[in-house]
């Protein structure tokens, strides 16, 4: 009899240690359910015109079943290895509509990667937790405009060809295809100091410009209090290969900062002064991209540009 009640009981907890109607392999829907992307915003949610925001991203597993999973490597940041893990964001371009941003590059490094993932697999116990914090770098976008953003973290694995490189699934035998979002994380995108691009004259096919013809560029601080800004590394022109540009030159090279009190606008590069001019020359008749970066922090190891962009009809000569 007692034997009888022992079987019982190890028979009950075998049932409550194992999610019913959970089997192996599991599906795609049964990983998205047990195991959780969460991001926790590590800077305000104002993101000042050409800086990035720094979020956290947390691998949870919810569930009383062990998965094996995947730490990122070199490689994971730019999408080129499993697992991917990147930032997706979106910009409200009315109110209820939302448009995709541009990325900026990535990452400062090179093509090569760490192509042995296979070695990053690890078991994500019950009920624990990973924090994602090497190989994902920060969401970096064209937060230019100003107006509402919406950042969301993924983790992505993948079977599909170019993504396993040599060594096949390895640990990963049985697990299928699945991607993992976090909610989206909101920030406002302020503009303290306003580059502005506009047409002066028009753009003619085959004939030399100067750029100072064609397009003004200036800069407004639209922030309470002054601000001196290093104007060496403007750059201005059209796009490649509709247009030829020729560098930036300062009119005055001795100058290399401007002081901008609150609400003041400088001419950086235009007909009726300026601190800088250029050449360009259209090659093609179309519409093309003109327009202006600068860079304002070279002390890190990204380089942070404030950017402003319009598009100009190409007229006949």
């Amino acid at each position: 009899m007692r034997a009888a009640v022992y079987a019982v009981i190890i028979g009950l907890l075998v049932v409550w240690l194992m999610p019913a109607g959970r089997s192996w392999p599991p599906t795609a829907a049964d990983i998205q359910r047990d195991v959780q992307l969460l991001a926790e915003p590590l800077s305000d949610r104002r993101i000042e015109a050409r800086t990035y925001p720094r979020i956290s991203l947390t691998l949870v597993n919810r569930s009383r079943r062990a998965y094996p999973m995947i730490r990122p490597g070199d490689g994971s940041q730019h999408r080129r290895r499993n697992p991917m893990v990147y930032f997706d964001a979106e910009q409200e371009l009315r109110p209820g509509v939302w448009v995709p941003l541009e990325r900026w590059l990535d990452g400062p490094g090179c093509f090569h990667y760490d192509r042995d993932w296979q070695k990053d697999v690890c078991r994500l116990d019950p009920h624990s937790a990973w924090p994602l914090d090497v190989w994902v770098g920060r969401p970096r976008f064209k937060f230019q405009q100003p107006g509402r953003v919406r950042i969301t973290g993924r983790y992505v694995y993948s079977t599909r060809r170019g993504h396993l490189d040599r060594g096949g699934v390895a640990g990963m035998t049985g697990m299928p295809d699945f991607a993992l979002s976090t909610g989206p994380i909101e920030y406002d995108v302020v503009r303290p100091l306003d580059l502005r691009v506009r047409q002066v004259a028009p753009l003619r096919v085959d004939q030399r410009h100067r750029l100072s013809d064609v397009i003004e560029v200036t800069l407004t601080n639209n922030s309470p209090r002054s601000q001196q800004v290093d104007v060496r590394h403007l750059m201005a022109g059209g796009e490649y290969p509709a247009t030829r540009s020729w560098l930036v030159r300062p009119l005055h090279p001795g100058q290399t900062t401007v002081t901008l009190r609150s609400g003041q606008t400088v001419v950086l590069l235009g007909r009726d002064g300026g601190l800088c001019d250029g050449e360009v020359q259209a090659v093609q008749l179309r519409t093309v991209v003109m327009g202006a970066y600068l860079d304002l922090d070279r002390s890190g190891d990204w380089i942070t540009t404030l950017s402003a962009e319009i598009g100009i009809n190409v007229e006949p000569n």
